[in-house]
């Protein structure tokens, strides 16, 4: 079996997995000063860097290659339904006019991921520059080569249960919910989990769900999705399953679509994959 490293930036800890799907795997984590990497966000690569290196030794990654799992909130996508007979420049225009471009602090990529019928699915994403190559420095740095880099969304889509659900990670702070719908990711929010004051942590916990089920059903051509979807949540050593209704968010809540910064490799009509670097 083909041995696999996957690095975790996304938070506020450094987590690493080595090993082969269906074999062994071998684990490990560790904290990350608030100088050093915040919310996914690398301040110092130079100092990230032994403790990427430290996590590969413990772990055995011998591979010299990683996929690294990076925060939602580097990127902003959009998906987009086009003609089928749609010229490339066309569908340029389109991303444009719907993804936030700063200059050349921004870069883009796009990928077609479905075609059925007469139109086609493309999904977009825009992506802070210096933010991916921050990551990707404190990797080279500790040795290893960062060949695919991906939002963590994605990663939980390929992994989720059932093709459309919501999942929920309480090991991290804020908690966030990733809402995945046709095996893809659609949204990403966060909200802060509270248990003073005698607060339970399953209504805090439904509550979250319950705003993206009701954001993403306001979304446009999304009226048809289904009224319930399973849930699934992730702790420490726990992981539960339930059923959550749509409802109205509290008032002032924000989202945040997400999408693969690279190395989405879509199920499309064309078989084609997606390795882009910024």
């Amino acid at each position: 079996m083909i041995s696999r490293l996957a690095i975790d930036l996304s938070g506020n800890t450094v987590r690493m997995l080595a090993g082969s799907v269906g074999g062994r795997m071998k684990a490990a984590e560790a904290k990350v000063p608030a100088s050093v990497m915040s919310d996914g966000l690398v301040l110092n690569s130079a100092s990230l860097a032994p403790i990427i290196k430290e996590l590969a030794a413990e772990v055995d990654g011998k591979e010299g290659k990683a996929v690294i799992a990076a925060s939602d909130s580097l990127a902003s996508f959009r998906i987009i339904n086009v003609a089928r007979d749609a010229t490339d420049a066309k569908v340029e225009s389109l991303v444009r006019a719907q993804l936030p471009l700063d200059g050349n602090r921004m870069g883009m990529q796009r990928v077609e991921v479905a075609a059925n019928g007469p139109e086609r699915t493309v999904y977009a994403v825009a992506f802070d520059r210096l933010k991916v190559q921050g990551l990707a420095a404190a990797v080279r740095l500790a040795g290893l080569e960062p060949s695919v880099v991906e939002l963590k969304s994605l990663c939980v889509a390929r992994v989720a249960p059932v093709p459309s659900c919501v999942v929920l990670d309480v090991t991290v702070s804020p908690a966030e919910v990733f809402l995945v719908d046709g095996s893809l990711p659609r949204l990403w929010h966060t909200f802060k989990v509270d248990l003073s004051n005698g607060a339970e942590l399953g209504q805090q916990l439904a509550g979250g769900a319950r705003a993206v089920l009701s954001f993403y059903k306001r979304l446009p051509g999304e009226a048809t999705t289904r009224p319930t979807h399973p849930c699934s949540s992730v702790a420490r050593g726990l992981r539960r399953r339930c059923w959550c209704r749509r409802s109205r968010p509290r008032s002032g809540t924000q989202f945040r679509r997400c999408l693969p910064l690279r190395g989405f490799r879509p199920r499309s009509a064309t078989g084609r994959t997606w390795h882009a670097w910024a």
